[in-house]
């Protein structure tokens, strides 16, 4: 399990998704039922939404009909969040009638809770008046150790559209701004199992795809369209990558025998920080 921002990152929790649309899911939330049958008949009444240690929302559980909703609760959830159309949720269940949630926006990257927000402005004024102290002291010449490293996003999602075609893969571009486009040739790709796969990079004048070694990947999972792929950062140009199928639950990482997967040695290194 990966801690962040107190909120646990588990590949082997139950997960879902939900694509944010208005006028159908601003009052309540439809619960898949693929995921609903992993409670046996015994939903919970009740249920807790985090989005860190330190923000949560006690929510109902219903049924209308066969299906199962979030009810009481859940309007203010989505207008506390700032949820807006096509936003992408994933929820992940900690047996313990708690769901965390990541939200990401209709460019791909995940959105940050207010609290993070506040503690990166609080960080980024301390640091300004930290440096501003220490040009008063030693001197322009010396200033550059003390600049900060530079904020990388940990996930951005993608939709696999009725477009797709294995060879290659847009990451967003805005993600892309993160590293100013200088993201290095080969990238780790880590699956829930703890299989790697290391594939290259090709950049066009304003995209940047995920190319060499995809087509791999993708048949490995037996990846399709209308699933979506949960990407995680978590440095050395690695991502943990998280597969959901069209039923909106997380797929299981049945690797395909007929395909080796590409092993690698992922070696030690760091990103650029110009």
């Amino acid at each position: 399990m990966v801690e962040s921002n107190g909120a646990p990152y588990s590949d082997y929790l139950l997960e879902f998704f939900q694509i944010y649309l208005p006028s159908t899911w601003s009052q309540r939330m439809k619960i898949p039922p693929a995921f609903i049958k992993n409670f046996d008949g015994i939903v919970p009444v009740f249920i807790t939404l985090k989005r860190s240690s330190q923000l949560s929302w006690q929510l109902n559980i219903n049924k209308i009909d066969k299906n199962w909703f979030f009810e009481k609760g859940w309007p203010e959830f989505v207008q506390e969040n700032s949820i807006t159309e096509w936003d992408f949720r994933t929820f992940c269940y900690d047996g313990n009638s708690s769901l965390y949630v990541n939200i990401f926006a209709i460019n791909g990257i995940k959105k940050r809770t207010r609290i993070e927000n506040f503690q990166d402005n609080e960080t980024s004024d301390l640091l300004a008046e930290k440096r501003k102290k220490y040009k008063e002291k030693c001197g322009r010449g010396h200033s550059k150790k003390n600049v900060a490293k530079p904020f990388f996003p940990e996930f951005f999602k993608v939709f696999l559209p009725q477009t797709f075609a294995s060879k290659k893969i847009l990451i967003p571009p805005d993600f892309i701004k993160h590293f100013n486009r200088r993201i290095q040739e080969k990238i780790i790709l880590k699956d829930v199992e703890g299989k790697v796969w290391q594939v290259g990079v090709e950049r066009s004048l304003y995209e940047v795809f995920i190319k060499d070694g995809w087509h791999d990947f993708v048949c490995n999972h037996y990846l399709e369209v209308g699933d979506f792929i949960v990407f995680k950062y978590v440095g050395s140009y690695t991502f943990l990558v998280k597969l959901f199928g069209p039923n909106g639950c997380k797929k299981n990482a049945f690797v395909s025998k007929n395909i080796a997967s590409t092993q690698v040695k992922i070696e030690q290194g760091t990103e650029e920080e110009n």
